[in-house]
């Protein structure tokens, strides 16, 4: 691990909701071929702590999922373009618009209002939309659900953060349009 890692460092960079820090500790070490020429040996060691210490790899799928299956969880984020070296910087063209904006997203910081901004709770949501299309027998809605669902799991396989947006705007987009569509043929339930 040291030729990739500077160990010392690990315990003051460890988030459980991301893994940015750790993955900028290998990045300053520079020796991403040393982890190539031996991702084997890596693997056999990521396997055999696993197998050791199992809760806490169960402990770090819950921390690192939590964001996709919970439905409390509020999608977190600084709102602000961070320093890179890319030239990407945050541009204001109109502080009226930007009050406006602030207001809008203050709004949802509202007890009553705060799960709308739980990425978990819209995945429940797709799940129910999913389930009552099963058991009525649409295969359509189904079908328009399986995609998200792929996503949903990836992300719970290999998610990087515990609640990123970004990594799900087909939940947010999609959802409403599904939820539109259980009732598509079906008026009378109207």
């Amino acid at each position: 691990m040291s030729n990739i890692i500077d160990i010392s460092k690990i315990k003051n960079a460890y988030n459980p909701r991301l893994v940015d820090p750790i993955k900028e500790l290998v990045r300053d070490k520079a020796n991403q071929d040393y982890l190539k020429e031996h991702k084997y040996e890596f693997l056999k060691l990521y396997i055999e702590l696993g197998m050791a210490k199992p809760h806490k790899y169960v402990q770090a799928w819950v921390d690192l999922t939590r964001g996709y299956w919970a439905g409390g969880a509020s999608y977190w984020s600084s709102g602000v373009v961070n320093e890179n070296n890319f030239g990407v910087k945050e541009s204001i063209y109109s502080k009226n618009f930007q009050k406006l904006l602030c207001w809008y997203a203050e709004i949802f910081n509202t007890d009553c209002l705060r799960i709308f901004l739980s990425i978990g709770f819209w995945v429940w949501i797709v799940l129910a939309i999913g389930i009552i299309g099963a058991v009525r027998g649409d295969k359509e809605m189904v079908c328009m659900v399986i995609p998200i669902v792929a996503i949903i799991i990836s992300l719970l396989i290999a998610t990087p953060i515990d609640a990123d947006l970004r990594y799900c705007y087909s939940v947010f987009c999609c959802t409403p349009f599904l939820g539109c569509s259980l009732f598509y043929g079906y008026r009378g339930v109207l």
